[in-house]
């Protein structure tokens, strides 16, 4: 399964019959997605069956591939259905270089301190599950913290 052992859905049926529901209905807004909700209302779809326990291994199976291009051009892409929550991807494939990191930093004052508010997906947590053979899963971690803006020549 493309080196991913185990996926754990998050979250209840409802939440995500209720994704399911929200990308059906940006369809019905005209907004001239097709191009993109053709390709990723499948990857909803094939997410809520999973959740169900209806598990499709072929479709787990092709979610990330990495290439690599060599010559004029070249560069390291990520394919696969992964990519279809990137929109504008027309090849279908991004550059890793382009993904976005998951964090946003603004900068704000306070007390005459120049600070900086930072939050997103700021790590990861691997943990053992109980009652397993030290089987352990990772999760991604999303928080938040305010450090001093200090510029970097």
């Amino acid at each position: 399964m493309c080196g991913i052992p185990k996926v754990t859905l998050e979250g209840t049926l409802e939440d995500w019959m209720k994704l399911q529901e929200k990308v059906a209905n940006l369809r019905k807004l005209n907004l001239e997605l097709d191009f993109w909700l053709d390709r990723l209302e499948p990857v909803v779809w094939n997410l809520v069956a999973t959740y169900r326990g209806e598990v499709d291994e072929d479709f787990w199976g092709r979610i990330v591939r990495i290439d690599r291009v060599f010559g004029s051009g070249g560069g390291t892409y990520i394919s696969g259905w992964l990519m279809n929550f990137f929109p504008y991807s027309g090849d279908h494939r991004v550059e890793i270089e382009d993904i976005p990191d998951g964090v946003v930093s603004v900068p704000f004052t306070l007390d005459g301190e120049k600070l900086k508010f930072i939050a997103g997906f700021i790590g990861a947590n691997q943990e053992v599950l109980e009652d397993s053979d030290s089987e352990s899963v990772v999760s991604p971690v999303i928080g938040w913290s305010i450090v001093n803006d200090i510029k970097v020549p």
